[in-house]
């Protein structure tokens, strides 16, 4: 017994979901790279052409990156001004905020969807 014939619609269909996946709901569930980057000796980060596992700093920094990214971060859509260096950089940062609370307040105004990222949502990052 044959399924149903496949077609371009249910083949994007299904590679939408798998992007989904992989992008939105990680990120909702706090893109948790415990689970992957603690495993380097199944999943190295380098392989040495001696067989060599990772330096220990290597390791290190793994698990520093990690717990950086894992910890509770600041909310996009507060004020960061503060932090600019000089008045110009203060204005961009007030303007880059102002432009967040308008996406947000567009975005409340149109029916919830699980798939949009809401400003509201998203969390200040870190280059660790």
């Amino acid at each position: 017994m044959l399924g149903p014939a496949i077609n371009i619609d249910d083949t994007a269909r299904l590679i939408a979901a798998f992007i989904y996946l992989a992008s939105v709901e990680h990120e909702i569930l706090g893109t948790g790279l415990w689970n992957y980057q603690m495993w380097t000796h199944i999943q190295p980060v380098r392989v040495y052409r001696s067989g060599a596992r990772e330096p220990l700093d290597v390791y290190q920094r793994l698990v520093n990156a990690n717990f950086n990214l894992n910890v509770s971060r600041a909310q996009l859509t507060q004020d960061f001004s503060h932090l600019a260096l000089d008045p110009r950089g203060a204005a961009a940062f007030r303007t880059f905020r102002s432009e967040l609370q308008a996406l947000q307040h567009k975005l409340e105004q149109e029916p919830f969807a699980c798939w949009k990222m809401y400003p509201n949502i998203l969390e200040a990052n870190i280059n660790a």
